[in-house]
């Protein structure tokens, strides 16, 4: 019982890790797009380019998720195939219940930052 503790407290801090890198990637690549938008949509609100940078990656994902679905319209649809539906669902619900407000919230708080004098 004693050597299940230090295993469950690696385990747990590298998953906490993981999540960190994955929402530090979503922060980036909402503020990039963001940024970008910035620059073709200049008299928009800070608020408005946020929420257009931050939809990038869970729309993505769920249009990503929607094509993966036209794989069980085949008649050849085998266990494999499943397990493939589920991970990219459970990528699309992580991304746009948790990647999509986390990022929104960083990148207002940037290009808000950006945009002061």
């Amino acid at each position: 019982m004693g050597e299940l503790i230090p295993g469950i407290l690696i385990v747990s801090f590298l998953g906490l890790a993981g999540l960190a890198v994955v929402l530090g990637v979503y922060c980036g690549v909402s503020i990039l797009a963001s940024l970008m938008a910035k620059n073709i949509l200049s008299r928009c609100s800070v608020k408005r380019i946020a929420l257009l940078g931050s939809a990038f990656l869970p729309m993505f994902s769920v249009l990503l998720f929607l094509l993966v679905l036209s794989a069980a319209l085949e008649p050849d649809f085998r266990g494999p195939e499943i397990i493939g539906i589920a991970i990219v669902g459970l990528v699309a619900a992580f991304s746009v219940i948790i990647g999509w407000p986390v990022g929104y919230f960083v990148t207002r708080r940037v290009i808000a930052d950006r945009s002061q004098p």
